[in-house]
């Protein structure tokens, strides 16, 4: 089965709209990308991921994969913006390897930094529209400066490109982690030692593709949800409290009793942490009263 064909088994019909928008892409990304199947033997399947807002799909999964080498190229595209996300993956026996197992999960910024090209504007997801195309295009330029990787003889010296990055930046390769939320999860941890609450929802869990400008880390115990609601753009955290049967995540700043409201400067999360603390305090001696 084609691509195209997959897209209208996918769909049905021709789209319109962002996912009229999304088949160009796509069909973009098939003819840029051809050479992994004539050449190395890769086969292309097309998956999707659709949420409760119209508009299409929000996520499209374009693979390219050749199991017989255990190595994948994987092109992830959004609905309606063009955050595109780019990886190379070390299979184990055909297994996809975790967001987080960044040794066999690479993103392309980092090959081109291990092949000494050191260019935002190579692999920057918040470029213009118009510039979608050229990100999808040095994605193959990465690719094909990689041949001993992509054909399955050699693999990223992941050592190597940790002392590249001490070497030239100063820091190990990004690991996608958001320090933010990493502090805001030591800050929190009372939660869990004192109050036996643990974290349902962790910004810094989520795939690539999934984090945005701003994210939400969640605590539950039994009874009680507690949310932190932070904009990465200004550093604004918000922490709310609700009854845990009133839980959703899209929601539960909506539905939560405020505590906070304020900067992420050490000051600030003192506060958020002291009101939180005589919170749970309150009401797990009281029970929850919004």
């Amino acid at each position: 089965m084609t691509l195209l064909d997959s897209i209208k088994d996918l769909f049905k019909e021709k789209p319109k709209g962002l996912q009229g928008e999304r088949l160009n892409t796509i069909r973009q990304i098939e003819k840029l990308y051809k050479f992994l199947i004539d050449d190395f033997g890769y086969q292309l399947e097309l998956t999707t991921r659709t949420d409760k807002y119209p508009g299409g799909p929000k996520f499209y999964f374009i693979k390219y994969t050749n199991k017989d080498i255990d190595r994948q190229v994987e092109i992830v595209l959004h609905r309606n913006s063009t955050v595109v996300y780019r990886h190379l993956k070390k299979l184990n026996d055909g297994i996809e390897p975790s967001y987080k197992d960044y040794e066999n999960c690479i993103p392309f910024y980092q090959l081109d930094f291990y092949n000494g090209i050191d260019d935002h504007n190579r692999s920057n997801p918040y470029n213009p529209p118009d510039y979608e195309l050229a990100i999808l295009k040095y994605g193959k330029e990465t690719l094909l400066n990689n041949v001993s990787i992509i054909n399955g003889e050699k693999w990223i010296d992941y050592e190597k490109l940790n002392e590249m990055y001490l070497s030239q930046k100063g820091y190990e390769a990004p690991d996608g982690e958001n320090s933010l939320f990493s502090e805001l999860i030591e800050k929190f941890q009372f939660l869990t030692t004192e109050f036996d609450f643990s974290i349902i929802h962790n910004y810094n869990d989520l795939p690539p593709f999934e984090q945005d400008l701003g994210g939400s880390l969640v605590y539950s115990n039994d009874n009680t949800v507690v949310g932190l609601s932070v904009d990465l753009r200004d550093q604004y955290l918000s922490v709310y409290i609700l009854d845990k049967k009133d839980y959703d995540l899209d929601s539960f700043w909506q539905k939560g009793e405020g505590i906070f409201n304020g900067s992420t400067g050490d000051n600030d999360l003192k506060q958020a942490v002291n009101r939180t603390k005589n919170k749970i305090n309150t009401v797990a001696n009281n029970g929850y009263k919004k």
